[in-house]
């Protein structure tokens, strides 16, 4: 017969464990839940309405009076839809650009373009 005896000391260790386990769990999901609101108010270019202007070379922006030249070879990634087309400079953001903003067979070029040119497309 074994006998399992309760020593006070493992017992709070692993309570302490446990709560601390919970804890993190609380913030990874707070953080995860406020990471586009954060990630909005630091970069103030984004609360200007800006333009895109799509090449067989690239995409180029236009806020105000800054441009921003963009190769398709400097996306990190893109995700291809029937409707939207998701690219991705870096890990957190990307620029997003949907089906009814073109004509059919614009939509089907520009698509075709990414397809070739973005490394990692999806």
């Amino acid at each position: 017969m074994i006998l399992a005896v309760r020593n006070q000391a493992n017992f709070l260790i692993n309570y302490g464990l446990v709560l601390n386990g919970v804890v993190a769990i609380l913030i990874h999901y707070i953080q995860m839940r406020t990471l586009g609101k954060r990630l909005y108010k630091r970069y103030s270019a984004f609360h200007e309405p800006f333009q895109y202007e799509i090449q067989e070379e690239g995409l180029t922006l236009l806020v105000e009076d800054k441009t921003a030249v963009m190769p398709w070879e400097s996306f990190e990634k893109a995700v291809l839809s029937d409707y939207i087309i998701l690219l991705y400079p870096n890990k957190r953001t990307f620029y997003y650009l949907t089906k009814a903003e073109f004509s059919s067979d614009d939509f089907a070029t520009v698509k075709s373009w990414v397809k070739e040119k973005v490394k990692n497309v999806k």
